[in-house]
């Protein structure tokens, strides 16, 4: 059904019990509705507009994505609720892991790899004239792993080797090149810590209450979870 919607540019989909696995899909358009029938979610489907993903990519449920770019020689994993807007992501060496309700703004790059430039040429020479493997021409730093409701805002950077702490925030056009603590505000070239949003005891609060790990659907009747703690934040 999926497969005849999109007429033939998924090579392969198959569904799971949390999101689903792509293999390369084109699409021009949104298939709300496809997307919608594979996972059987209620009011909260998977949602990909006018997008490009290839290789081995794994989406939650409840995920956005408008208008992005996915290009994977590994794995790439986007969690649930995760809503991406105008970014690209570029995987080669390293697992990209992105968590559960992070927020992605326009023109962000995730780019896990680089060119290699401790050697005669910075170009990709191996591939363009030898014609070896372009993993021969690459290298990183590690893993990019992006933690639960991370905000990152708008022409960001985020390179090899860095993780995001749950919770953080990461400022428009900032470059992240190293390791972010959880529930801080950050910003700048290189990217560094402005402050923290909460005090200790309640970034302990919040980490107790572990919302992130719950769908959308189980979330819904707990509206009161969320107001409750603006209003001690608020408060203080």
């Amino acid at each position: 059904m999926l497969k005849n919607h999109l007429l033939g540019t998924i090579a392969c989909i198959s569904g799971k019990k949390k999101g689903y696995s792509i293999r390369r899909l084109v699409c021009d358009k949104a298939f709300y509705h496809n997307i919608k029938a594979v996972k059987g979610l209620k009011g909260y489907p998977t949602t990909i507009v006018r997008s490009y993903m290839y290789g081995d990519i794994n989406c939650g449920e409840a995920a956005k994505i408008w208008d992005c770019e996915v290009i994977s020689l590994g794995k790439v994993k986007i969690g649930i609720g995760t809503a991406m807007n105008h970014v690209k992501i570029r995987q080669a060496c390293n697992d990209v892991t992105i968590g559960n309700y992070c927020s992605i703004g326009e023109g962000t790059r995730i780019i896990e790899f680089n060119h290699k430039v401790f050697r005669l040429s910075s170009s990709y020479y191996c591939s363009n004239i030898f014609k070896e493997n372009m993993i021969n021409d690459i290298e990183s730093k590690g893993n990019i792993v992006i933690q639960d409701d991370v905000w990152i805002g708008n022409n960001c950077m985020i390179l090899s080797g860095v993780k995001i702490g749950r919770g953080a925030v990461i400022g428009a056009g900032s470059i992240v090149t190293k390791d972010v603590e959880p529930y801080t505000i950050n910003a700048g070239n290189p990217c560094h810590k402005i402050r923290d949003r909460f005090d200790a005891e309640t970034k302990m609060k919040i980490e107790d209450t572990k919302w992130w790990e719950e769908n959308p659907e189980s979330l819904h009747n707990k509206r009161e979870v969320f107001d409750e703690f603006e209003k001690i934040i608020l408060s203080r």
